[in-house]
C-alpha cells in the first residue's frame, strides 16, 4: 500500500514538475518575442533577427497538448507575434516576404481571435491579435478586404 502511494505521489511530482517547466518555456520564449516587439515598435528591429528558436519552442508547447485553453492562446499569440516579426525584419533587410510565416501569423491570430478572451498578465489581447492579423493581411500578403474584415470587427485597439 505504502509502495503504491509512493508511485502515485512520484508520478504526480513528476507532472507537476513538468507542467511548470512548459510554463516557464513559455514565459522564456514570450519574453523574447517581446523584447522583439519593443525594439520592432522602436523602429530598431535588426534586420538580422531570427526567431526560429522561439518559434520552435512554442510550436513544441502548442502541440504538445499539455497547455490547458489559456496556455495555448498565449503560445499561440507569440508565435503570432514572432512570425510577424519575421516579415518585419526581412522588409526592412530588403528582401522578399516569408508568406508562409504570414500565413502561420494569421492562423494564429485567428485562433486567438477564435478563442475571444484577453490573458492581461501575459499581456494577450484579442483586439491587437486582429489589428496585426489585418496589417499582415495588408502588408504582407497584399490583401486590403481581407485586413479590413480584422479591423473593422474589432475596432482600433491599444497597441
Amino acid at each position: 500500500m505504502i509502495r503504491r502511494f509512493l508511485v502515485v505521489l512520484a508520478c504526480v511530482l513528476a507532472a507537476a514538475n513538468a507542467r511548470a517547466d512548459l510554463a516557464d518555456d513559455l514565459k522564456k520564449n514570450a519574453e523574447s518575442v517581446k523584447r522583439a516587439k519593443a525594439l520592432w515598435t522602436q523602429g530598431t528591429l535588426p534586420a538580422n533577427l531570427n526567431l526560429d528558436a522561439e518559434i520552435s519552442a512554442l510550436t513544441r508547447i502548442i502541440d504538445d497538448g499539455k497547455m490547458n485553453a489559456a496556455g495555448r492562446t498565449v503560445a499561440q499569440y507569440y508565435r503570432g507575434d514572432a512570425n510577424l516579426l519575421v516579415n518585419a525584419a526581412r522588409v526592412n533587410a530588403n528582401r522578399p516576404v516569408n508568406v508562409d510565416a504570414a500565413r502561420e501569423a494569421l492562423a494564429d491570430y485567428d485562433r486567438v481571435i477564435k478563442q475571444g478572451k484577453d490573458i492581461p498578465d501575459w499581456g494577450v489581447d484579442v483586439a491587437n491579435a486582429a489589428y496585426y492579423a489585418g496589417w499582415i493581411a495588408q502588408r504582407y500578403l497584399n490583401s486590403v478586404p481581407l485586413a479590413y474584415s480584422y479591423w473593422e470587427t474589432w475596432g482600433t485597439p491599444a497597441v
